[in-house]
């Protein structure tokens, strides 16, 4: 069973983070656990008894932040929690991303199912496909009208027919009207 960190994929800048480790389901006590903001290391941090953690960034960091799980000969797992922009507490407006971007799939490698989250700063159509090494359309888990905001997809690791797809590396893309976005992500069976 993978690793799983139980965290928003979003954050607001300026407000601590809380999440949860978890092992097949059971919290994943005293573990380290790495944050990474932007491209610098921030700091390590070590689950409760009970699986929980919480990160404080910095009040002006706007950068996505990365958290890594690494338990030496076994298993990892990564998350990438993107900023979101905040309203006014007097406002009534919905939060929303600052940017367009496709996140790291979570969990990879994995096995049988993946999610995949994304942002889109303005309402419009957006398309994930999934395709093989060679390039070949697999399949497509998103594919429409999307509003503004945070978006998760869960691929189930089988292509448009229903047909499990064979272990190996594959391309996810999105595209928007904001831009086109490409990642790998690694099924094992």
């Amino acid at each position: 069973s993978p690793v799983v960190i139980e965290t928003p994929s979003v954050y607001t800048p300026g407000q601590s983070i809380t999440g949860r480790l978890t092992l097949g389901g059971a919290p994943l006590a005293d573990q380290p656990l790495t944050v990474t903001i932007g491209e610098q290391f921030y700091e390590t941090i070590i689950s409760d008894g009970n699986g929980n953690f919480e990160i404080t960034p910095p009040d002006e960091c706007t950068d996505n932040i990365r958290l890594t799980v690494y338990i030496p000969g076994e298993i990892s797992a990564a998350k990438v929690l993107t900023p979101s922009i905040v309203a006014d507490a007097d406002d009534d407006q919905p939060v929303v991303p600052t940017r367009f971007e496709l996140s790291q799939n979570y969990p990879n490698p994995f096995n049988p199912q993946t999610t995949i989250s994304f942002s889109l700063s303005r309402s419009g159509y957006a398309s994930l496909k999934i395709y093989d090494i060679l390039g070949r359309l697999i399949g497509r888990p998103a594919d429409g009208y999307f509003e503004a905001g945070h978006h998760e997809v869960v691929w189930n690791g089988r292509d448009d027919s229903g047909k499990e797809v064979a272990s190996g590396i594959y391309i996810y893309r999105l595209v928007s009207m904001e831009g086109t976005e490409t990642r790998k992500m690694c099924l094992i069976r």
